[in-house]
């Protein structure tokens, strides 16, 4: 048994040898994207969850916004369970760890359906896991999932493909659920993509016609059903989102495959690293990067050898062809082109990103590589010449070592090249023999590529108070904190999260990202509120606000901010210190308030008005919607204000009637109560909420209940329900 699952051993150590600072000290991964969003947004959904609440609604970032919409949070991904075993940072961490084991399995029975045998099965999946794709993408936990499961996936159509049966569509529709629940819409869809290209290759060379089509869309159609209540609530989001009509062509072509960088599938270092000598390349270092490995290279080459699966093998090869072709993006007419008239293509940027298909696709060929140098070894006389190679090549890089004015980078990278090259070649001779041996070398060199690139961190960063929360959360009112852009973006960028380096993995140092408070970054104490937002997904009213308080001069944009009940603005103390000082809004606005004068406006105006130097903050804009004076009242109050998540009740008394404002997004699912009974709900300075009250006391409760949720739960039950009784029903008569 042991002998049996000996792969599953090398794919379990890579992981434990590559974050052995958490298994052995426990550090956890912080660095970017998980302390400024994975860890505030899951820590807040098992938060509430732990108190019974649905987590539906954010109420600590960007004025409110939907969390359990926002596709990243993944509150119904299977594995999000280990949320509720662990804590947060923990949890964060083991998911990584665990998704590059995961992805090694399902690459092994991937290879394994493909027709090759163990050992090289084995050499295929350690391949897949320590390629740069996922490697240097640990921070970004999302993409490690959605990028394991894609090998299943595809070994799943290639069986539907090979063999149409409903249990087949069956099993491919519940993986494709489970990958979009992982919660990257982008990786998710370039698996279907390669899952659409397989299928319409099987069925060109096999002349099944359309039959294979139908089949694949019926399991397409399954997934999104079973998936339903989370593919509802997110495409409501997107579709209420900054990206509803697509991200510009400009910014969709960020971070393009950068020409030279390919040249990295080799010699990763060659631009510098963030984690060593300093990246000085385009953008930043990960998202061209696809690292493959010598010995995963060279085996690539040496699978169109052997005359076997010759089809298999040229669809692998056009694959890796047309992922390099739309990675470049901006640098061919090709990704453009299908930019301006492939629908959903431009809700993506970054088209690097495509690489995961090249990754994929050298796993694979590696695999069969391995099966032919197994089935006939390299002669004696080419792996001589292969070995004086490698060895030209480290004197080469000693060479280079002793020129002037050579960048320490390309030394680094020359030497590494050549000591990998030298493992290959044994690995290569080992082969046939000792096929666990070339294994333990690929892990080698995989794991010397890795070794350190991600910075880990005591769990204290997360725990530990802040001055800064400890002085807010003292002052017992409702208030929101602001970061004008491009101070959020020094702070961000600048200081902290640099792409050319990482930064010392102290406590002293990172908590003055904590200090400063960032989105959201503030939602880590959860006793401050912080009206920016940070997430590829921000409500598109929103955002067109914030674009114009950053617009606007100062003043303009304090008495807009006040709106949003902004009471202090952050900014650094000096250009370059890590230190920030609160400066006071003196026109700050209480979360909820009552008001007295309105005005109408047309729809796709209120910009406008909110943008002129006669506005007034306490006179109301309505979006489109009748508009009233009333009286102030001498005894008119707030008698009691609940404030919790998705849920906000208000007792008020108002002599002559009025309007209660509260400064929180408008959004599809919210409702409002007057007295128990429902009431219109108005839009209120393009993007906040108000309701028109009557004369009297009166109890006001604001409610988010999204109508897509629902929706997504009946049909996902449903569906569940559907499924478990026809295989039931299969299992019992068939």
């Amino acid at each position: 048994m042991v002998r049996q699952f000996k792969a599953f051993f090398f794919f379990a150590f890579f992981p434990l040898l590559l974050l052995w600072p958490f298994f052995l000290q426990g550090k956890v991964i912080f660095w970017g994207i998980p302390i400024a969003q994975f860890y505030p947004w899951r820590s807040l959904a098992v938060a509430l969850l732990g108190q019974g609440m649905l987590p539906l609604w954010n109420p600590h970032a960007g004025s409110g916004s939907p969390l359990l919409a926002n596709h990243q949070t993944a509150p119904f991904y299977p594995l999000f369970v280990l949320y509720l075993l662990f804590p947060a940072e923990k949890a964060l961490t083991f998911e990584v760890a665990f998704h590059l084991w995961l992805a090694g399995a399902f690459m092994y029975f991937c290879a394994l359906g493909l027709g090759l045998r163990k050992e090289a099965a084995a050499l295929a999946g350690l391949a897949y896991i320590g390629n740069g794709f996922l490697v240097s993408r640990l921070h970004f936990p999302t993409m490690v999932d959605a990028t394991a499961w894609l090998p299943l996936v595809f070994l799943l159509t290639w069986r539907l493909c090979s063999r149409p049966r409903p249990e087949a569509a069956i099993a491919l529709g519940v993986v494709i659920a489970v990958q979009f629940l992982a919660g990257h819409v982008q990786l998710w869809s370039y698996t279907l993509l390669l899952s659409a290209l397989l299928v319409i290759w099987k069925s060109a060379i096999e002349r099944k016609g359309i039959g294979l089509g139908g089949w694949f869309l019926a399991s397409l159609a399954l997934a999104i059903l079973l998936a339903a209540v989370q593919f509802i609530p997110t495409a409501e989001f997107a579709l209420n989102s900054g990206r509803k009509g697509g991200i510009p062509e400009e910014l969709a072509l960020t971070y393009s495959l950068w020409p030279w960088k390919i040249l990295s599938f080799l010699m990763p270092d060659l631009f510098g690293n963030p984690a060593r000598d300093g990246y000085w390349g385009y953008a930043n270092y990960w998202e061209d990067c696809a690292y493959t490995g010598v010995l995963v290279f060279l085996l690539a080459a040496l699978a169109f050898l052997r005359p076997q699966a010759k089809r298999v093998k040229a669809f692998f090869l056009c694959l890796i062809a047309l992922s390099i072709a739309l990675a470049l993006g901006k640098n061919t007419p090709l990704f453009p082109f299908l930019y301006r008239h492939i629908p959903g293509l431009s809700f993506f940027r970054a088209p690097a990103r495509f690489l995961l298909l090249f990754s994929f696709s050298m796993a694979v060929l590696a695999g069969f590589g391995a099966e032919a140098i197994g089935e006939k070894p390299l002669p004696p006389a080419t792996l001589r010449r292969m070995g004086a190679g490698a060895a030209g090549l480290l004197v080469a890089a000693l060479v280079l070592a002793f020129l002037p004015g050579i960048k320490p980078s390309f030394v680094r990278s020359a030497v590494t090249l050549a000591f990998a090259s030298i493992g290959a070649v044994i690995a290569l001779d080992l082969l046939p023999r000792r096929p666990y041996l070339s294994l333990l070398l690929l892990e080698a060199e995989l794991l010397a590529y890795g070794w350190g690139f991600h910075p880990l961190i005591a769990p204290a960063i997360f725990h530990s108070p802040t001055q800064s929360s400890k002085a807010f959360g003292a002052q017992g009112e409702l208030f929101r904190i602001y970061t004008f852009g491009p101070d959020d973006y020094h702070i961000k960028y600048d200081l902290f999260f640099r792409f050319d380096r990482f930064g010392p993995p102290t406590l002293d140092y990172w908590m003055k990202l904590r200090e400063s408070l960032i989105p959201q970054t503030n939602m880590i104490a959860r006793t401050i509120d912080h009206a920016g937002v940070f997430d590829p997904l921000t409500i598109g009213r929103y955002e067109e606000f914030l674009a114009l308080v950053d617009r606007l001069p100062r003043e303009q944009a304090l008495k807009l901010l006040g709106l949003l009940n902004v009471r202090y603005i952050v900014e650094p103390a000096s250009p370059e210190g890590a230190e920030f000082r609160f400066r006071e809004n003196p026109y700050f606005l209480p979360r909820v308030r009552l008001a007295y004068r309105a005005v109408s406006v047309p729809e796709g105006e209120e910009l406008e008005a909110l943008s002129s130097p006669a506005f007034d903050p306490e006179v109301v804009l309505l979006s489109g919607a009748p508009a009233s004076d009333f009286p102030r009242g001498a005894n008119d109050s707030i008698l009691d204000l609940h404030y919790g998540p998705g849920v906000v009740k208000i007792k008020c008394a108002l002599e002559n009637g009025g309007y209660l404002v509260l400064s929180e997004n408008y959004y599809p699912g919210w409702r409002v109560e007057v007295d128990g009974k429902p009431a219109p709900l108005l839009r209120a300075y393009y993007t906040l909420m108000a309701v028109r009250l009557g004369a009297g006391e009166h109890q006001v409760a604001f409610k988010f209940s999204p109508a897509s949720f629902k929706i997504g739960l009946a049909l996902s039950l449903a569906t569940l329900a559907f499924v478990t009784a026809f295989m039931a029903w299969r299992e019992r008569w068939l």
